[in-house]
Order: C-alpha cells, then sequence, then structure tokens
C-alpha cells in the first residue's frame, strides 16, 4: 500500500545509497517490497478455474495430436487416412505443421484448407482461440486463398 512505503523516490530503491537500498527508504524493512506475498482471497461466489475451460478432449484427438506433431508423420498422408477423426484442434495442429515445415502448397494442402474453411463456418465452437489463430496463421504461411 502506498501509505506504508511513501512516496517513490528518485531512484525507485534501484540506486546504491538511494532510497531503498539497505535500511532506509520504504517501509519498515527497507527495500522494494514488491508485491503482497499472498495472493489475494477468491470471493466465496467466485468459481474455481484451473486450466481448460469445456470439456476434456477424447484420448483419440490427444493420440491424434501426438501423431500430428511427430516430425515423421506425414501430416497430409494422415489427413487423408483419418480426417474424419479430426476435431478443431487436430485440424488446426495439421495446418500449423504443413506451415511449419513448408510445406508446397499442393492440391492436398488446398483441399484440407478448404475443408478446414468449411468446419469454421460451419461449427466455430468446436475452436478455441488459440486453434483459429493457428489456421489463420498456418494459411497466411501456407499461402492460401481459401481461408
Amino acid at each position: 500500500r502506498y501509505e506504508d512505503r511513501g512516496p517513490p523516490g528518485p531512484g525507485y530503491g534501484y540506486q546504491r545509497g538511494g532510497p531503498g537500498y539497505g535500511n532506509q527508504g520504504y517501509g519498515r524493512q527497507g527495500g522494494y517490497q514488491g508485491r503482497d506475498v499472498y495472493p489475494r482471497e477468491r470471493r466465496r461466489d467466485q468459481p474455481i478455474r484451473k486450466g481448460r475451460i469445456g470439456p476434456r478432449p477424447s484420448r483419440e484427438c490427444i493420440a491424434l495430436n501426438r501423431e500430428l506433431t511427430n516430425p515423421r508423420t506425414d501430416v497430409l498422408q494422415l489427413f487423408d487416412r483419418r480426417g474424419h477423426e479430426f476435431n478443431g484442434v487436430n485440424l488446426a495442429t495439421a495446418i500449423y505443421q504443413l506451415a511449419k515445415r513448408r510445406v508446397k502448397n499442393t492440391e492436398a494442402v488446398e483441399r484440407m484448407l478448404e475443408r478446414a474453411a468449411e468446419r469454421i463456418n460451419s461449427d466455430v465452437s468446436e475452436f478455441d482461440a488459440r486453434a483459429l489463430a493457428n489456421c489463420a496463421w498456418g494459411a497466411v504461411k501456407l499461402e492460401s486463398s481459401n481461408m
């Protein structure tokens, strides 16, 4: 609190011999006290949020994402075989991996981006903010005209 520390000095406590150096300057202990050691308390009506909001993805989708991020995996081939199983995050990961690996913009890549655009337009709730951003970044890097 401001009352405890007093007004900030010219060096804000970072200069040798200035306010806040040693036992002189701000507060009783001297030096910069920083933020409170203990986090603020949660109101009883506030929900406890830790990590993900929404349903947990299935084990198959998690395994599919692991396979997509494996450098030895051919993403286009995997999409042709198992594209019907992809959720929004898997689709975003596939597009991101293609762009990251600098795959040339071929008909297969365009088909994949078309399907991604259709899925985004039909059910955007399937994609979280990061997935949408990854799709957009990948489409720009792949120089696509579809998204």
